[in-house]
């Protein structure tokens, strides 16, 4: 048969791991040809928010801005801080270079004359 862990989810906090994995089946434990899966969980990138959850393990959340900060377009969602907290009000839609407004929606033009 065919075993495919197409969406294997790993939980655990920021640290080094090894995975021994092991199959059960009725006829008795599927052997690997590997001994051990070293894992390396890492700490959030820079312009995440680390969250935990409620069994105590960390997990991390891409800031959330309002809804009319054009993330991706001309402006990027900064955390307000980087623990615990994703909140829509306090983070803060930064424009990107050539850009401003309130909802950095006003491209900025620069006269040359």
């Amino acid at each position: 048969g065919i075993c495919e862990l197409n969406n294997l989810k790993i939980f655990a906090n920021p640290n080094s791991y090894f995975l021994e994995p092991v199959i059960e089946n009725y006829s008795g434990t599927i052997q690997f040809s590997f001994d051990k899966i070293d894992i390396i969980i890492n700490e959030c990138h820079s312009n995440q928010i680390k969250m935990v959850d409620k069994y105590g393990i960390q997990y991390c959340e891409t800031p959330k801005c309002q809804d009319n900060c054009p993330v991706g377009i001309s402006a990027n969602c900064i955390p307000y801080t980087y623990e615990f907290i994703n909140n829509r009000t306090l983070n803060i839609c930064e424009c990107n270079d050539g850009w401003e407004g309130e909802s950095c929606n006003s491209k900025v033009f620069i006269d040359f004359k």
